[in-house]
């Protein structure tokens, strides 16, 4: 309906009718468009791995019509990025074959030709890869969407592991097209939709572009046609040494004349420009020096030379003189070369029998200083845009402060004991539930058949599994290890998760490196061998049946057998050391309470709308307002942010805890030199009279003058602190659904837009 402007000398009751109707349109008209993205625009630009929402076994309808895939697993791909992974288990067992198709279709216009790319690679090899084969195909449709035929674009195609990233490009269009076409499409069809059909159950495929179409007709037909795309009444002509030019109703030509050699050498004439042969044969006219005292000198404004160039190009000045003689001097110095044989190393030793540096057989150079260096890399180029939480080397006999050490020594580094289990641990000792961040330990494994992990120790013991382990277990030998990433309670050993073979012998003394990555719900595992280079990768949502936790808790090691010797320890957040936001909450936040998949918990939601990269998610399940301050001495102190969101309470059961608790987390916050946003309580069964109490004191900044999101009233029934809106539960009266956590990323939006 239309709604008349406020006027002049309109009541306040009008004027609040008119602003309430304006706001229920923008309310009603938001979750559509909002649909409309999410169903629409985002599958024409997305990749399969990137959205859950843009891909189908559907092809034909209109494409918001499509029903969303309930098969595959989006995966992280060393090479693809993230993809798509389809298994024997997506496979439709009595068509024997799945298709897959992004959620969107293409307009086809007559004369035009498209380019049609597709991605994807083998991560398990099936035992007859041509009777798993892979069709690349095309849907066409009509002008109502309707089916008209199905094609396969080239040959079925047989990958294996070993093949690596398999890309395919086609060109097709309709008869008449420029080029030469791999594929007519036909007259009546007026929609396309490109897809992937994946055959048999013994295999696992791994899908990152499918069917990505780019009209280039242009490219083909050698450019646009400038003489009916351009404005026929612009003239252009040359100027200065250039001629010739005109209207451009038809193709005009450019001159620009060239000098000759004469009259280059002449250099008289100011009408032709110089070519490279013409430079030539002026320069080589030029009088040669024959005379070594023709030297010519740079002189300075008081008469004095700086320095002096001589014929053959060198260059005469005191400094460099010096120089010369310094470097003469370390030439003469009397350095020798002598085998250790012992250690097959060679050694550079001076005069006074001191090794300078030690070169290893690989050729890998070994010296006090490089190690300084690589060091300064290390923490600089390797590690640009993170922060650096430490990178602790354990140098000296003494424990560092801020670790606990259960079994371990420590020994210009850290020493495993002789026997080892799940309770001999290394820490550093403060929670963390960092929404992206790297654990990284540099470990020589002396004993090659040792067994090691990299751990976060749980912040909840029991009924918590949400610490993760990365081990490295070669107990069955050294051409037998196997690479592990587990959830753990932090008792005993862990179980489930899912390993990978390591592909290669682990050798006695060599160094290794094992780290632990976390970006959002996603957890990656590697293994690298520093002289090799190789790496093995392992990843994984977190909650899948097979995931390994969140990776909540203290950051350290675990020894279990062997012998193995820690130089370094490292650990990074995700996010520049100055964001622009952290982000601190609950499971409605961190994207576990139910939903089908992380990435819409509100705080990426919100991430996401900022699009910048510059927040930092650190919501944690089941998080209550003293966890929150136990988790800032890292999770808010190393950073110095602009905002810092504190969304916690709705597991609080004090309301007076609760305010003691914000209190102080207020009060850190404002010592980072950060403004706190506070967000008032979603709906929960069963604490309305909690709600309402917190609820009540951040309406009316009990705490101070600082900006709030009020979830509670766009979540709620009645939109006030009482119960849930249906539509926005998920059913267990604590979390909200998907269009419930959309509608609280909505919120902030309208209640803090300058976030974004």
């Amino acid at each position: 309906m239309d709604i008349d402007p406020i006027a002049d000398g309109d009541e306040l009751a009008d004027v609040r009718a008119k602003n309430n109707a304006a706001i229920e349109g923008v309310n009603t008209v938001t979750p559509k468009v909002a649909t409309l993205e999410a169903r629409g625009t985002l599958p024409m630009i997305a990749r399969p791995g990137d959205d859950v929402l843009t891909y189908s076994a559907v092809t034909t309808g209109p494409a918001a019509e499509r029903p969303i895939a309930g098969f595959g697993e989006i995966v992280v791909d060393t090479d693809l990025g993230f993809v798509l992974e389809i298994d024997g288990e997506d496979i439709d067992p009595e068509a024997g074959y799945r298709d897959i198709a992004l959620r969107t279709d293409f307009a086809f216009e007559d004369g035009h030709v498209y380019k049609v790319d597709f991605a994807l690679k083998r991560a398990v090899d099936p035992s007859d890869p041509l009777g798993h084969g892979i069709e690349l195909r095309i849907q066409n449709l009509s002008a109502s969407k309707t089916h008209v035929s199905t094609a396969r674009l080239g040959d079925v195609l047989a990958p294996v592991v070993a093949d690596g990233v398999v890309r395919s490009s086609f060109l097709i269009g309709k008869a008449g097209a420029p080029g030469t076409l791999d594929y007519t499409i036909p007259a009546t069809s007026r929609y396309g939709v490109p897809f992937v059909r994946v055959f048999g159950s013994g295999q696992t495929t791994r899908l990152a572009v499918i069917g990505r179409l780019v009209d280039v007709t242009d490219v083909i037909s050698g450019g646009a046609d400038l003489a009916l795309k351009a404005d026929k009444s612009i003239t252009v002509t040359g100027a200065g040494l250039a001629s010739g030019g005109g209207p451009l109703d038809a193709p005009r030509t450019i001159t620009v004349p060239a000098a000759t050699n004469a009259e280059a050498v002449a250099g008289e004439i100011t009408s032709k420009a110089m070519t490279p042969a013409a430079n030539k044969a002026a320069l080589d006219a030029r009088a040669p020096i024959t005379d070594d005292a023709d030297m010519v000198a740079i002189v300075g404004p008081n008469g004095k030379s700086g320095f002096t160039v001589t014929p053959s190009g060198r260059i005469l000045n005191k400094h460099i003189r010096e120089i010369e003689s310094k470097a003469d001097a370390g030439a003469q110095a009397g350095l020798s070369v002598k085998v250790i044989a012992s250690a097959d190393l060679l050694a550079i030793a001076g005069p006074n029998g001191k090794g300078g540096f030690t070169v290893t057989p690989s050729g890998r150079i070994l010296c006090k200083e490089i190690d300084n260096i690589y060091g300064a890399i290390a923490g600089v180029a390797r590690h640009a845009g993170l922060t650096t939480v430490f990178r602790q080397f354990f140098a000296g006999t003494s424990i560092p402060a801020g670790w606990s050490v259960t079994g371990w020594t420590v020994s210009n580094g850290l020493v495993s004991p002789p026997t080892g289990d799940w309770a001999t641990l290394a820490m550093f000792d403060t929670f963390s539930a960092l929404g992206r961040k790297r654990i990284v330990a540099h470990i020589r494994l002396d004993d090659p058949t040792s067994k090691v992990a990299v751990v976060t120790y749980p912040m909840d013991g029991g009924s918590y599994t949400l610490g993760t382990v990365v081990t490295v277990d070669a107990s069955l030998g050294a051409s037998s290890a196997v690479l592990l990433m587990q959830p753990w309670n932090g008792s005993g050993a862990p179980t489930g998760g899912k390993s990978v073979a390591i592909p290669f012998t682990l050798v006695a003394g060599r160094d290794y490196v094992v780290d632990l990555e976390k970006l959002g719900g996603v957890n990656i595992a590697r293994f690298t061998d520093t002289i090799t280079g190789k790496v093995v990768t392992l990843s994984g949502e977190q909650d899948d049946a097979d995931g390994a936790g969140r990776q909540w808790g203290k950051p350290g090691l675990a020894f279990l057998s062997g012998n193995v010797f820690v130089r370094l320890v490292e650990f990074y957040a995700g996010v520049q050391q100055k964001p622009f936001g952290l982000l601190f909450g609950d499971s409605n936040g961190e994207g576990f309470g139910g939903v089908p998949d992380w990435r819409y918990g509100w705080a990426h939601q919100v991430e996401a709308l900022r699009g910048r990269g510059d927040m930092l998610n650190v919501c944690r399940s089941g998080d209550t307002s003293g966890g929150m301050l136990d988790r800032m001495p890292v999770d808010l102190d190393i950073f110095n942010p602009q905002f810092v969101v504190l969304g916690q309470g709705t597991n609080d059961t004090n309301t007076a805890t609760w305010q003691a608790n914000t209190a102080a987390a207020i009060a850190k916050v404002l010592a980072r030199g950060a403004t706190p946003i506070l967000q008032t309580l979603a709906p929960r069964t069963g604490s309305t009279a909690k709600n309402t109490t917190i609820n009540g004191w951040i309406r009316s900044r009990y705490f101070g003058d600082y900006p709030y999101v009020d979830v509670a009233r766009a979540l709620s029934l009645g939109g006030d602190d009482g119960a849930w809106n249906p539509a926005f539960n998920n059913g267990d009266g604590v979390h909200a659904n998907v269009p419930g956590l959309e509608r609280w990323a909505e919120q902030y939006a309208i209640d803090v837009p300058w976030l974004f």
